[in-house]
């Protein structure tokens, strides 16, 4: 909307922005930073040309580096935005559900699944800025079994078979080991393994005695923090 005009021949005055239609004086109409033409008509259109410039600010940035990071399944990261152009008066995250503190400008992401957060910064101004980060989800599971243990041993190291569980794992389901006849040697149920505690897990004993050297099998159902059920099955010997 221009304020005033005057001169020429007089009003009603019309003006026009960038060479575009003639709009009436008061007309509103948003101008962007920059050069602009504006050209201003009387009533028998007689017309003049002015150049204004507009200041604009440098743009709000909001970044992350790296963009991309690859975390474990289980494992938590905190967001560290970088931004520039701007002191921030609000933000937004989102999604922001999947944020253990989202009302933070550095939030714990804590999720199952490869995800994109996004941030929306505003200034004073209402200018604003946006940016996003890629939390992707390493796809391996963090499990190890033994193949080989040595029960009895009297140094007291790799006595005891056990599955070892990394980040992710929610809890092992079931611990089955039986012998080439497929009799059962060893259970356990419903348990999340203690890597620090050597002596867990399968003494290499049945019924009281330690069983032979040989080959045995397992059966391990392994739950992770994804709801996804794996069954590992394998061998694993025996050696005296």
């Amino acid at each position: 909307m221009i304020d005033t005009i005057f001169g020429g021949a007089g009003a009603p005055y019309q003006f026009s922005l960038d060479f575009g239609v003639q709009l009436s004086q008061d007309f509103p109409i948003t101008v962007g930073g920059g050069e602009h033409y504006i050209t201003y008509y009387d009533v028998r259109n007689c017309e003049y040309t002015d150049t204004i410039t507009i200041d604009e600010p440098d743009p709000i940035v909001v970044s992350f580096d790296p963009a991309e990071i690859e975390i474990e399944l289980g494992d938590s990261i905190v967001l560290q935005p970088i931004i520039t152009g701007a002191v921030v008066d609000t933000f937004v995250w989102s999604p922001a559900a999947l944020l253990l503190n989202p009302l933070v400008l550095n939030p714990t992401a804590y999720t199952f699944e490869s995800q994109t957060y996004s941030l929306v910064v505003q200034d004073e101004n209402g200018c604003t800025g946006t940016g996003s980060i890629l939390i992707n989800i390493d796809p391996n599971r963090n499990v190890f079994i033994p193949n080989i243990f040595i029960p009895g041993n009297p140094a007291g190291i790799n006595d005891h078979f056990n599955v070892y569980a990394g980040a992710g794992v929610k809890q092992v389901n079931f611990m089955r080991v039986f012998n080439r006849w497929g009799e059962l040697m060893y259970e356990r149920e419903s348990f999340y393994p203690d890597n620090d505690n050597l002596s867990e897990g399968w003494n290499g004993q049945y019924k009281g005695d330690y069983v032979n050297p040989g080959v045995y099998v397992y059966t391990i159902e392994v739950e992770f923090l994804d709801d996804r059920v794996l069954l590992y099955r394998g061998d694993v010997t025996v050696v005296r």
